[in-house]
């Protein structure tokens, strides 16, 4: 059966730009938001936007690689040609930038309408000649309009959408879908026609799915969205479809030309727990898509250390459970479901990172949520049970706009990220945010502890979490912890500057006279304008080794450097001691 095509009438030119118009709703707030994380990088402190060649460097170098000199593999030009253009109307100005994503928000929304009309007129191929149908010659029916219109607001309004309207580089999703699903609709629509009218449409479709694989990566699954949705259609028409696959494999090529092959994301977990690891998180993502409460912007799970994690095994049972259901037979339900669990395929192998369950990697597979609650809805045959469940999906979705205007509201400035992310209290960035609220109010031990646990759930050490549980440490005066500390802080990064100042100094506290002036030698000699390390050497020559004359040549190296005026007058008064003994 081919699929339906929607003629132009009076019900989508009022529903298509309503729904469009109500999905950034939620989201007006962060028109005012400030740049935060990856924007700092990418557009505020990029002066490489300013360069006249610009535009031509982006089809060569990687995405981050003209901000800040970061190397990620990944490769947007589209979405930088895009900030680019926002940089030249508004200048550094956040508000056109975040006025730009609800723009392309809102278009990709009013698109998703169009699709959901068109893929449910396949899927439930019925309602077209259901003897209750009372539309207009033309018109698609009520029932599949109102399904589509509702799937639309139900991902638009979900909560999890708040990460990639309101954080400006979260453009890149957005874009992402609306060039790939603008190009499942032209695809999907090109498959009933012969002749030019096919060729048009078939050939505006591989310019589009071209744009989606030019602002994301994981823009390689529509045409396995395509097989989910267009299954039998695209058996009967195997040339077309192959057409359809061509833009991947020239995006594959040309991406190895502009920045070569390397995988997208770092593996630092046995690879054989990866199939593991990917049934839990698909759990979490069901979880989070079913009950959003307390999202952060980097939240954490724990890894299946074997097979025989339950809930890995539950999630592995489930995917198999869907393949088989979907070959079985094809509905809302199960091609919803499916397109789901594909469309957090790109993102189920990073677990390894910190942020290896981020919000923002729910935007693919969240259209294949929103099916499934339709086909939920429309399986009763009796018109007053789909009456009472769409009335249900509309406070539903109320209520999920609700949670994503308050959700909004943290994402204007990084305080406000971290503050909310402290409040989740999972990930290893919440549980140290957890740990900076804690020292700031003087709770040192649970600053301390927080601090540890943060250390223990991160996948690699970090320099920055050691030195603040010293710091924590050193207030409980547990000095022994703190040491130690202090010094794995100096072995992952020896130019640490403030991990090196405070070891001297808390070694010369603790009588360890030598090896402080070790610590305190290599630091001034990878920092030589620093004054400290050399006032630090001089107070144990003076108070403590009773050596005036290494103490004299270490404050006067100390005045050599620059010096603040609360270090010169100390300085100053040392060797005022040292000349009148």
């Amino acid at each position: 059966m081919t699929p339906y095509t929607l003629k132009p009438s009076l019900i989508l030119i009022i529903l298509v730009p309503i729904v469009g118009i109500l999905s950034v709703i939620p989201y007006t707030g962060a028109l005012y938001g400030d740049f935060v994380r990856d924007d700092v990088y990418l557009i505020r402190d990029n002066t490489h936007l300013d360069n006249p060649d610009y535009l031509e460097t982006i089809w060569l170098k990687d995405f981050f690689s003209l901000s800040d000199g970061l190397r990620s593999y990944y490769w947007r030009p589209l979405v930088q040609l895009s900030m680019w253009i926002d940089y030249k109307i508004f200048g550094r100005d956040p508000f056109g930038f975040h006025l730009t994503n609800l723009i392309l928000f809102g278009l990709m929304v009013s698109l998703m309408v169009l699709f959901f009309l068109d893929a449910f007129h396949l899927l439930i191929p019925s309602c077209i000649n259901d003897p209750g149908n009372h539309s207009l010659p033309g018109d698609p029916s009520i029932r599949i309009s109102a399904g589509a219109a509702f799937a639309a607001l139900l991902f638009a309004w979900h909560p999890l959408r708040a990460e990639t309207v309101c954080w400006i580089s979260g453009r890149t999703d957005i874009m992402l879908l609306l060039f790939g699903i603008g190009s499942l609709i032209a695809f999907g629509r090109s498959i009933p026609f012969n002749g030019r009218s096919r060729s048009s449409l078939l050939f505006l479709s591989v310019i589009l799915l071209s744009m989606a694989l030019l602002s994301k990566e994981s823009a390689i699954l529509f045409p396995v969205f395509a097989l989910i949705i267009y299954n039998r259609p695209m058996r009967r028409h195997c040339i077309s479809s192959a057409w359809y696959g061509l833009p991947v494999l020239l995006w594959a090529i040309s991406r190895h030309f502009a920045i070569g092959y390397k995988h997208w994301f770092i593996r630092t977990t046995d690879p054989v727990f990866i199939p593991v690891g990917a049934g839990r998180a698909f759990f979490h993502y069901v979880y989070l898509h079913l009950w959003p409460v307390g999202l952060s912007s980097e939240p954490w799970f724990p890894l299946p250390q074997t097979y025989f994690d339950g809930r890995a095994l539950t999630g592995l049972a489930l995917a198999a459970l869907l393949f088989i259901a979907f070959f079985m037979r094809r509905t809302i339900i199960t091609s919803g479901a499916l397109w789901m669990l594909i469309g957090l395929a790109p993102f189920l192998h990073i677990l390894p990172l910190a942020e290896r369950a981020a919000d923002r990697y729910t935007v693919l597979a969240s259209p294949g949520f929103s099916m499934v609650l339709i086909g939920v809805v429309m399986m009763p045959r009796k018109w007053l049970l789909r009456v009472i469940g769409f009335v249900l999906l509309g406070i539903l979705a109320a209520g999920w706009g609700i949670g994503a205007n308050h959700l909004s509201a943290t994402w204007l400035t990084d305080q406000d990220i971290m503050l909310r992310s402290a409040l989740f209290g999972q990930s290893p960035q919440a549980l140290f945010y957890l740990g900076d609220k804690a020292f700031t109010e003087r709770d040192y031990k649970s600053a301390a502890a927080s601090y540890a646990q943060a250390l223990e759930r991160a996948d690699t050490p970090s320099v920055v979490a050691y030195y603040h549980l010293a710091l924590a440490e050193i207030e409980l005066t547990r000095l022994d912890d703190a040491t130690r500390h202090l010094r794995l802080a100096l072995e992952l990064e020896p130019d640490h500057r403030l991990a090196g100042l405070l070891l001297g100094e808390l070694l010369m506290r603790r009588g360890l006279f030598d090896e402080s002036l070790r610590v305190m030698e290599s630091q001034a000699a990878r920092h030589p304008d620093n004054p400290v390390p050399h006032m630090v050497m001089g107070t144990i020559y003076t108070d403590f080794l009773g050596q005036p004359e290494k103490a004299r040549h270490s404050f006067n190296e100390a005045l050599k450097r620059d010096t603040q005026n609360i270090h010169e007058a100390f300085i100053r008064h040392e060797l005022n001691k040292l000349s009148s003994r």
